[in-house]
């Protein structure tokens, strides 16, 4: 039997926890030989060169099986960029590999804002739960007198189980919100009113004979999830546990201390489980999708001192992301990105994706962002060539920096990656997935990469060159949040001059991440397996 340290996921939230630390880190320099002046240099292929015209010494077409041949596209890139005015020491492309889509061909594709209305709610709601057994509105402020129970017999057992571990600190508290629950019992309804027009946002139903408790967007826009309404000690009860959570397998556990099945036990395979995980894709309203990631699901047991005892993997966790072209669609999270971090809100480029939790019986929960579809509308394309594309980037980088100021004296984006990124249009409410260069900065961890969470990034058009504007696509977007504070993080004056102070190379500034737990639309899939109401 494997092993799993209880020291590291010892609670519910050791996993989560550990994410957010990661993205609450600020960049560490990553060393390196300084090159001098601002010549393009050191970029492609030993086997590619460039002719004056832009084009790739080979005819920059005469390949026309992949990008990389028709562009002049080099496995690796490391150059030095002009840094203009922007007052940043070093700008440069540091990217060990250069990312290209397996096809030729990156067409332009208009997109719009679903429509958010309480038919479509109803639509989707009726999709997933079972109409027949009653769908009911659901409001954690005014349960049921079953629910209400049910929560004071979980503090109750709480209580005494932390008592029992020789915590005696929490009983207080323990105390007022049994307290507070007594209060709300006593006019507490007996039944859940029947959802009638969809026009809340929970809602209360049956899958397979169990209840499942399901959110849906109130605004406009496309996210959702749905959850057990039970606890999972009690959905899956093992003898001497005091609770569970799930997860997928965490690879900076040492499996040292707990015992862990040495193999998925799901009764479902791996095939059929995506067969029920496309299925609820479809359910939710999500196409245009493609399956990106596949795990086995993992059952975390602990005891009453929340050190983890067990781990079962039964189940498998589906990932689907929103797809272009047949090419999915690559969004690292904005609102960790320095230059446009702010103190009064925060940058949020939503994911379009779909997490799907499967184990023994079926659907255990989901959670999906999606609020766009096709108009039907689509552009061929030209891109620049790579030679090009660096000469475009050497003036408008430093641009996009001059406007939006870093604190960081040095910018070395170690990943550059050529996919589809969302850009807006002249239109309200219609936007444009385009073939975009994705340049980012990254931190490596001891145990993961932190390549979803970047301290730079900069988006090309791969047509034109042009920065596309993370700040004004998401207020174009309405995923811009305000927090409504009078402090802004930088004070930029009309000529590009800053307030902010830098950030040397070995600074380490991992408590300096602003407003970074308040972009709930760009925070991770739930994977810690707490119920819904928690």
């Amino acid at each position: 039997m494997k092993k799993i340290r209880k020291e590291t996921v010892g609670n519910k939230t050791t996993q989560v926890s550990r994410k957010m630390r990661y993205k609450k880190m600020a960049a560490l320099a990553i060393a390196g030989v300084l090159a001098t002046g601002t010549a393009l240099t050191g970029c492609g292929k030993k086997n590619i060169d460039y002719s004056v015209d832009g084009e790739s010494g080979n005819g920059g077409s005469s390949d026309s099986g992949s990008l990389q041949g028709k562009y002049g596209i080099p496995e690796s890139c490391d150059t030095t960029l002009d840094a203009g005015s922007s007052g940043i020491s070093k700008l440069a492309i540091e990217a060990d590999e250069v990312t290209v889509p397996d096809t030729v061909d990156l067409p332009t594709v208009y997109v719009k804002r679903k429509e958010s209305s309480n038919d479509t709610r109803k639509q989707i709601v009726e999709a997933v739960l079972e109409k027949d057994k009653g769908i009911y509105t659901y409001d954690y402020n005014n349960m049921t007198k079953a629910d209400i129970q049910d929560q004071i017999d979980e503090y109750e057992k709480e209580k005494k189980d932390s008592a029992a571990n020789g915590d005696n600190s929490s009983a207080s508290w323990f105390d007022s919100m049994i307290s507070d629950l007594k209060d709300q019992l006593q006019n507490a309804p007996d039944e859940y009113p029947a959802a009638d027009d969809y026009s809340g946002s929970a809602f209360i139903g049956e899958i397979n004979g169990r209840k499942y408790i399901m959110y849906m967007d109130d605004q406009e826009g496309g996210s959702g999830s749905v959850g057990l309404k039970d606890s999972l000690i009690t959905y899956r009860p093992k003898d001497g546990m005091n609770g569970v959570y799930y997860s997928t397998p965490d690879s900076g556990d040492d499996l040292s201390d707990a015992d862990v099945s040495a193999s998925n036990v799901c009764t479902f395979t791996k095939e059929e489980a995506q067969s029920i995980a496309d299925d609820f894709i479809g359910k939710v309203g999500i196409s245009d999708a493609s399956l990106t990631d596949t795990q086995d699901l993992y059952w975390y047991y602990y005891g009453t001192d929340g050190n983890t005892e067990a781990v079962d993997v039964d189940g498998y966790v589906f990932t689907y992301s929103r797809a272009i072209n047949n090419q999915t669609t690559d969004v690292p999270a904005a609102w960790n990105v320095d230059n446009i971090t702010q103190d009064d809100g925060s940058v949020s480029i939503p994911a379009e994706t779909c997490t799907v939790y499967v184990d023994s019986n079926g659907i255990i929960s989901a959670s999906w962002v999606s609020y766009l579809e096709t108009t039907g509308k689509t552009e061929s394309n030209e891109l620049l060539s790579f030679k090009e594309l660096l000469e475009k980037a050497n003036k408008n980088i430093a641009e996009y920096y001059t406007t939006y100021p870093t604190r960081y004296k040095k910018v070395e984006f170690n990943s550059m990656k050529l996919g589809y990124y969302l850009e807006k249009t002249d239109e309200e409410g219609t936007f444009k997935y385009v073939p975009a260069w994705i340049l980012t900065q990254y931190e490596d961890m001891t145990d993961s990469t932190n390549e979803t969470y970047p301290t730079q990034m900069v988006v090309l058009d791969a047509t034109d060159g042009t920065v596309i504007d993370l700040m004004e696509l998401s207020k174009s977007l309405g995923t811009y949040q305000s927090y409504e504070t009078d402090t802004i993080a930088r004070d930029v004056s009309d000529d590009g001059s800053s307030s902010i102070s830098t950030i040397d190379d070995d600074t380490n500034t991992s408590g300096d991440s602003t407003g970074s737990e308040g972009d709930s639309t760009e925070g991770d899939a739930d994977t810690t397996g707490d119920t819904t109401e928690e």
